[in-house]
């Protein structure tokens, strides 16, 4: 299974994060249909058909882990590059 991970910093505090994590969650859930859902006030899980990982809030900064299908792979690098897009977006101050 082909993976994706990767981190980005951040210096906003938790709750501030997970409120743009959200947003940027509500947008992945209308365009692609991923759908997210915190299991802890620093971790949510991911999934989609084809798509399965975690997003998790530290301190300094978010980590992402998914893993895809074989489906899905020959997107990775796409997907790989619009999330870090996203994701440092929402994590400047």
């Amino acid at each position: 299974m082909p993976k994706i991970e990767f981190s980005q910093n951040h210096s906003l505090d938790a709750g501030e994060l997970k409120k743009r994590l959200d947003g940027m969650s509500k947008e992945l859930s209308d365009k692609y249909e991923i759908k997210s859902k915190w299991v802890s006030d620093t971790k949510a899980e991911v999934s989609r058909s084809g798509i399965t990982g975690s997003i998790n809030i530290e301190p300094t900064k978010v980590t992402v882990a998914l893993d895809l299908s074989f489906v899905m792979s020959p997107l990775k690098g796409t997907i790989e590059e619009k999330l870090r897009a996203k994701l440092g977006e929402i994590c400047k101050a």
